[in-house]
């Protein structure tokens, strides 16, 4: 474990405050080993091909264009894949590239 950054943080008794985050998830594209934007959650639980890239993403939707609910972005959860579950901000991850 590394510190990557500090905050002085004035307590707040009357909410819960995030502390520390785990390093997003490093999943490769299945077509082109870029970093996956989104998973394909039909071919996720089967064992076939399941992570595209932004790029590559496009290509598989117009294979299987009548299934759009069953994309979900890639997020920092181990929930990652599970039923509509697209992260506490919708998906977002915020990072910067000196994070990696």
């Amino acid at each position: 474990m590394r510190v990557v950054s500090q905050s002085d943080i004035s307590p707040d008794h009357n909410s819960i405050r995030l502390l520390a985050r785990n390093d997003p998830p490093e999943i490769p594209c299945a077509e082109c080993d870029s970093l996956a934007a989104e998973l394909y959650t039909e071919c996720y639980w089967s064992d076939r091909k399941f992570s595209y890239c932004d790029s590559c993403v496009e290509s598989h939707k117009a294979q299987v264009p009548s299934h759009e609910e069953m994309y979900l972005p890639v997020v920092n959860s181990p929930r990652i894949g599970q039923c509509a579950y697209t992260g506490p901000d919708g998906g977002k991850w915020a990072s910067s590239s000196s994070d990696r």
